[in-house]
């Protein structure tokens, strides 16, 4: 017959490893850093900035870092207001 002792060691170190790797396993989110609390810093626009009587079709801004859709078409505001709202298009 065997060494049930050493059946039972063995069991225990086998159980104990595999309750060591799940502890080491355990999937958490990265926390991505700092808050940015700088905002899109404008660096080029076609007109330049502080043009008036702009007869042009289209507008060019360019950011320094990516700027969210979204805050974009929220935070431009053109005067006088145009008859047919803006169409913005993004790229990278």
């Amino acid at each position: 017959m065997g060494d049930n002792g050493a059946t039972c060691r063995f069991a225990g170190g086998v159980l104990g490893l595999l309750l060591g790797a799940a502890a080491c396993a355990v999937p958490v989110p990265p926390t991505g850093g700092p808050a940015d609390t700088t905002p899109p810093q404008l660096v080029a626009s076609e007109p330049a900035s502080g043009s008036v009587r702009f007869a042009g079709d289209h507008v060019r801004l360019e950011f320094d870092e990516y700027v969210d859709e979204r805050s974009v078409a929220s935070a431009l505001h053109l005067t006088p207001t145009p008859v047919r709202p803006p169409e913005i298009r993004y790229g990278g």
